[in-house]
C-alpha cells in the first residue's frame, strides 16, 4: 500500500532560467520565420496583382500595388536583419554554455 503513495526515486532533470531564455529565443526566431513566409507570399500575390491591372489598364491602381510591394521589401530586409541578430545571440548564447561546461 506504501508504494501507491510514494514519491518516485528518479531525479527530474530542472528547467534552468538559461533554457527559458534559449526556448524563448528560439521560439521569437520561429515567429519571424513565419511572418517573413507571410510577407513573401503578400509580394508574389501583390506582384500578380500588379501585372493584372497594367493589363486592365489601371495604371494608377497598379503604381499604388508597386508602392506598398516595395514598403513589404523594405520590411522583409528588416525582419532578415533581426533574424540574424537573433541567429547570433542563438549561436553565442550556445557556446558560452558549452564552454561554461
Amino acid at each position: 500500500m506504501g508504494m501507491l503513495c510514494s514519491k518516485c526515486k528518479t531525479p527530474r532533470s530542472r528547467v534552468t532560467e538559461y533554457d527559458k531564455a534559449l526556448l524563448q529565443r528560439k521560439q521569437q526566431r520561429d515567429n519571424i520565420k513565419k511572418y517573413q513566409k507571410k510577407i513573401e507570399e503578400n509580394l508574389q500575390n501583390d506582384r500578380q496583382l500588379a501585372r493584372k491591372l497594367l493589363k486592365d489598364g489601371q495604371r494608377d491602381h497598379a503604381k499604388i500595388v508597386l508602392r506598398r510591394t516595395k514598403w513589404q521589401e523594405q520590411i522583409l530586409q528588416k525582419t532578415e536583419c533581426r533574424l540574424n541578430t537573433l541567429e547570433r545571440l542563438l549561436t553565442n548564447m550556445e557556446l558560452s554554455q558549452i564552454i561554461c561546461s
